[in-house]
């Protein structure tokens, strides 16, 4: 799964109901998809968006070190600064009635153990509360999904296990590319109800975190 960075910012739209955009963007091919983006009535369902972990980091972030960008937990965001599944999962997601992104991984980290090294792990979630436009380095529109992110440790995640069958596809086994995205109802309460009796990790330390493995790069 490749992401495509973007190179500047231009605009956003805010608000909990469907959003209208400047006549600038109104020249955008994507102009008709973005006005299909409803926020209201949403239902207790989510779907699975997959990053890749860093190798270095105890906490469930992106690998930084690799300059992955997504999920960005600087700004409460999936597809912020890259297009990461933009067209197959992020703008299906934003036109749906779906509530949850489920953030999941593969956890990379030796030292937490084999409970949790090589397995795969929901870690958290945004809450679809809004969309923002992006651009990339041509200044083609793309959009990233923002809201209320709350991440867990990955002794607090929700492990993805290969009985689940209305995730795990059997020919891709346990390749998460091929992993059935959307979670009906039941599962999502499952997910949930999981996640609250847990405490989310405090964002200032993912922050710090992120902000030390960047000092790596330079």
């Amino acid at each position: 799964m490749k992401c495509k960075p973007s190179a500047s910012i231009k605009s956003s739209c805010k608000g909990n109901t469907s959003c209208t955009i400047s006549k600038k963007e109104t020249r955008t091919s994507h102009n008709s998809i973005s006005k299909k983006f409803d926020f209201t009535d949403l239902a207790e369902k989510g779907r699975l968006q997959y990053f890749y972990h860093s190798p270095q980091s105890l906490y469930p972030i992106r690998d930084i070190l690799k300059h992955k960008t997504e999920p960005n937990i600087e700004n409460d965001a999936e597809n912020f600064d890259s297009k990461c599944l933009q067209k197959t999962n992020i703008i299906p997601f934003l036109k749906s009635n779906e509530k949850y992104l489920f953030l999941f991984t593969t956890c990379k980290n030796t030292e937490l153990g084999k409970n949790y090294n090589k397995k795969k792990f929901i870690i958290g979630y945004i809450i679809k509360e809004r969309f923002k436009n992006r651009y990339d380095e041509n200044g083609n529109i793309f959009y990233a999904v923002q809201g209320k992110t709350k991440i867990f440790s990955f002794e607090d995640s929700f492990e993805l296990k290969k009985d689940m069958k209305d995730i795990y596809n059997k020919k891709g086994e346990n390749n998460a590319r091929y992993f059935h995205r959307s979670l009906d109802e039941k599962r999502t309460k499952q997910i949930l109800e999981h996640f609250n009796i847990h405490k989310p990790i405090n964002k200032n330390i993912l922050l710090n975190d992120i902000k030390k493995l960047k000092q790596l790069l330079k």
